[in-house]
């Protein structure tokens, strides 16, 4: 018998920034949108790794999925085996763009290896292909300095529920951030980013607008992020509000999710 070990990988929103000491502060979230990854190992053949849908990828992300494995077998002192590797990317893109998937490569590889490296030697090795990968590692609620590169784990956060929009309406967060600098618009140590409504896409702001009509409904949307989000802090999205969504932008893509605490595990058995 032989194992396919499937993870999945959460796409993270960007809920705020912040500048401290002329370094940026970013607040992550992980969400319940996966992309999946498929690991196999296999004892014939060549000590390689075969990307089953490699022409759906481009030279540095299979470059970056290679790092991950030599770096892995270079820190276990163990010779490569022959891998078959299937990676599911879903919509929508441009959340945390392929670092959980290098982060769900890693995880299942220590899988399959009977979890032989332990989270601090995992996040040793991510830290040396980007510190987003040692992010995803860490996965939920957490911080990151693009300076010090610290990670921080946050305890807490108001808002459980998202609704994402359409990613072929993202804003360029660093063309994002350059406005703000060029602008002088104060960056705020506040939850999300919603004091950045005049660099959203049209559409976005549309939607801004639109939800102050439900003053009772406690939400806020990001105005710096890859992909456009409304955050929620009721447990249950209302319906009647999703209804009028639909309905009033009904060429948007939309997807709704909740806060996760990162990758999971899933192994199946054939024979």
């Amino acid at each position: 018998m032989f194992s396919i070990i499937q993870v999945m990988c959460p796409k993270a929103l960007c809920l705020s920034l912040n500048s401290i000491n002329n370094s940026l502060r970013f607040v992550y979230q992980t969400v319940s949108l996966y992309d999946r990854v498929f690991l196999k190992a296999s004892n014939y053949g060549n000590s390689d790794v075969h990307i089953m849908n490699f022409e759906t990828f481009s030279v540095e992300e299979k470059q970056n999925i290679n790092q991950v494995f030599d770096l892995f077998f270079e820190y276990i002192k163990l010779p490569k085996k022959n891998f078959f590797l299937k990676i599911e990317k879903n919509n929508p893109s441009g959340l945390g763009q392929n670092y959980s998937i290098l982060a769900g490569v890693l995880i299942a590889l220590n899988y399959h290896y009977k979890n032989r490296l332990s989270y601090e030697e995992l996040q040793t090795i991510a830290s040396k292909i980007d510190v987003n990968v040692a992010y995803f590692l860490l996965g939920g609620y957490a911080s990151l300095n693009t300076t010090t590169n610290e990670l921080t784990n946050l305890h807490f956060n108001n808002y459980t529920n998202y609704l994402v929009i359409d990613s072929s309406l993202s804003i360029d967060k660093n063309l994002s951030i350059d406005n703000i600098i060029n602008k002088n618009m104060p960056i705020k140590d506040s939850l999300f980013t919603n004091y950045c409504i005049d660099i959203m896409p049209y559409e976005v702001q549309k939607i801004y607008y639109y939800l102050n009509d439900y003053p009772n409904i406690k939400h806020t949307i990001s105005g710096l992020s890859p992909v456009n989000f409304v955050a929620f802090q009721d447990d249950i999205f209302p319906a009647k509000l999703c209804i009028s969504l639909k309905r009033e932008f009904s060429n948007l893509h939309t997807y709704m999710c909740k806060n996760v605490s990162g990758h999971k595990v899933i192994v199946k058995y054939k024979k």
